[in-house]
């Protein structure tokens, strides 16, 4: 599971180097944060399930597909698709208190 944590904290990285810039965001930008926010309630939900039943065979299944969601983030983030956006960088702080509020 820490695989995972881990390519979320590349997103936030990779989200944090683009820099601040203009305030608005872009269509394609705004997609990326949506669906990355909409990724990370879907993992703080796997997470849960994870701890109240470890052994649950779907949760070992779920395994592969959030590795390879986390993945995918990771490499959208790479293509700079919010590059320059303030607001995007708070968004994204924002998706990682949550997740790491939920992780407690």
């Amino acid at each position: 599971m820490s695989g995972i944590m881990s390519w979320m904290i590349a997103i936030m990285f990779a989200c944090f180097t683009i820099g601040c810039g203009e305030s608005n965001t872009s269509g394609a930008c705004e997609e990326f944060l949506t669906e990355y926010e909409e990724f990370a309630d879907e993992y703080i939900a796997y997470m849960r399930k994870m701890k109240s039943n470890p052994s649950d065979i779907s949760v070992l299944t779920a395994s592969a597909s959030m590795m390879e969601k986390a993945a995918k983030f990771s490499e959208r983030a790479d293509d700079e698709v919010c590059k320059g956006n303030s607001e995007a960088v708070k968004r994204v702080q924002k998706v990682q208190e949550k997740v790491a509020k939920a992780m407690q």
